[in-house]
């Protein structure tokens, strides 16, 4: 994460949003990367966007859940379907 020591969480952030989260995630590098990838190559009149690699990584994560099959069950979880 271009030494941003985003490995762990801040601690006052992390109280507050571990009691009011349902879930989260810890993501490796390669889904900010992809995030990157998706977000600067957008699909027909779909908006381009210059995102870092902390910014992107919740585009990574939503891809990566949506396109592998392996994640299906967290998919259902979380209640994302083709109507999402």
């Amino acid at each position: 994460m271009a030494g941003l020591a985003s490995g762990e969480p801040n601690p006052i952030g992390w109280e507050i949003l571990k009691s009011i989260s349902d879930n989260f995630f810890s993501c490796d590098d390669s889904i900010s990367a992809k995030g990157m990838r998706v977000l600067g190559n957008p699909i027909a009149e779909d908006v381009k966007v210059i995102g870092g690699e902390s910014g992107s990584v919740p585009m990574g994560l939503l891809y990566e859940l949506m396109s592998n099959s392996k994640l299906d069950e967290v998919k259902m979880k979380l209640g994302l379907d083709k109507k999402f």
